[in-house]
């Protein structure tokens, strides 16, 4: 998921390279062996020709626009997007203001209706994180506030809730911080991604750790789940009093495949695939050129973060001098995370952002976006280009979904043609 819990992992800068020296060249394209029980697929060069690269189209084919949604005039604001088997586009709106509701679109863009509201009952939503299509043709919603899913039929009518999952927690050392319960995303079959929170994990003393997370695979009622195992989250620098995220730190994505899952944390172009009951399958890896966190970069960073704090009306200097004090002495990564986020598409294909950055605010970044493709067996295909100012949420056969963050942040959705 795109949606991040810490202020910094928003930040943005620049897309990485791909390595492409004579070394790289003379190597096969792909090498596959056995590790324990795991495939393991080295990725030296993409495997597409010329002929069969993937290409977005220039222009958007269905563009949904401000306050598309009913009567009111509430300008749209989504969290996340997901297309459903029939094409219908759910958006989960309400990311900072918004609609906190799911607003369902046909595929050409006309509204249909909207699946729960704001509140804290069954069916509505305190700070709806995500919502998606979900086994047969109905649609789920996790709640953040609450820590509850609220299912709904077809048409929007609310059905059930699934509880909070009320899993008993780890901690880390007295004083440092944690993540709370939540659900990633739905499996093919109803169950969901789950994590009873998360605890900051460091060995001894002071120094560098991780925050981090068991995932469950949980129940469609929510009263069964397998663990997973456990996964990192966020990398942290503890002084024995004080927590600080690490800037540039590498932020996880979960992406479900079938009864398995992707995951992906960027600290390297690794994605691995576990199966449903946490097992190995796969590990895909890409020929990745690391960048370095470089003076000019912690410098554009810290320009963009001051200006998303005064682009807020209530914004006061005194709130602009406690966010340049934020950053005083802070610690940062040696280079940028290989990639920002990863999803499955209809057809079944991986698709990683190549980093340019995380979350769902404008970027200080110029020029399209690159994502990988990978295929269901570890085999980069090639890399695919998106229009500049794109966040992809989704993709299918023909058709790329995303959302574009206009002048004084409004927010429109945009599909564009996908030609294979």
């Amino acid at each position: 998921m795109r949606h991040l819990l810490l202020f910094t992992a928003v930040a943005a800068i620049t897309a990485c390279g791909t390595a492409n020296d004579d070394t790289t060249a003379q190597l096969p394209a792909t090498q596959v062996r056995d590790s324990a029980g795991a495939r393991v697929v080295e990725n030296a060069r993409p495997t597409w020709s010329e002929d069969e690269a993937w290409r977005v189209g220039p222009e958007p084919v269905v563009r949904i626009l401000g306050s598309d949604g009913g009567g009111e005039n509430l300008l749209l604001d989504p969290i996340s997007l997901d297309v459903d088997p029939d094409g219908r586009i759910i958006v989960a709106d309400g990311d900072q203001a918004g609609w906190d509701a799911i607003l369902v679109y046909d595929r050409d863009g006309r509204f249909l209706f909207q699946a729960g509201r704001e509140g804290e009952g069954p069916g509505e939503f305190g700070q709806l994180w995500w919502a998606s299509a979900y086994r047969g043709d109905s649609i789920v919603g996790f709640d953040m506030a609450t820590d509850r899913l609220n299912v709904f039929s077809p048409e929007g009518e609310f059905v059930r809730q699934v509880p909070r999952l009320g899993l008993p927690r780890r901690t880390g050392p007295p004083g440092t911080m944690g993540f709370t319960d939540g659900v990633d995303a739905a499996y093919d079959d109803g169950h969901f991604l789950a994590y009873p929170g998360g605890w900051f994990d460091l060995p001894e003393g002071t120094g560098l750790g991780w925050t981090k997370r068991e995932l469950l695979r949980m129940a469609p009622d929510g009263a069964r789940w397998d663990t997973l195992g456990t996964f990192s989250i966020l990398e942290y620098h503890w002084d024995g009093s004080r927590q600080r995220q690490v800037l540039f730190s590498p932020y996880p994505f979960h992406a479900p495949y079938g009864q398995s899952f992707y995951y992906g944390l960027g600290e390297s172009f690794e994605i691995r695939r576990y199966g449903p009951t946490g097992d190995l399958q796969l590990v895909i890896r890409k020929e990745h050129r690391r960048r370095p966190v470089t003076d000019e970069l912690r410098e554009q960073f810290l320009l963009w973060y001051t200006e998303q704090t005064t682009r807020s009306v209530q914004v006061t200097d005194a709130m602009i001098e406690r966010t340049r004090r934020t950053f005083d002495g802070a610690p940062w990564g040696d280079s940028l995370p290989a990639f920002s986020d990863g999803f499955v598409d209809s057809e079944g294909y991986l698709w990683v952002e190549n980093y340019r950055w995380m979350g769902v605010s404008r970027a200080p970044v110029d020029g399209p976006t690159v994502w990988s493709v990978f295929d269901s067996t570890g085999v980069w295909l090639g890399d695919v280009e998106t229009p500049p100012g794109l966040i992809v949420h989704d993709a299918t056969e023909d058709r790329v979904y995303g959302v574009v963050v206009g002048e004084y942040d409004v927010k429109e959705i945009e599909v564009y043609p996908l030609v294979r």
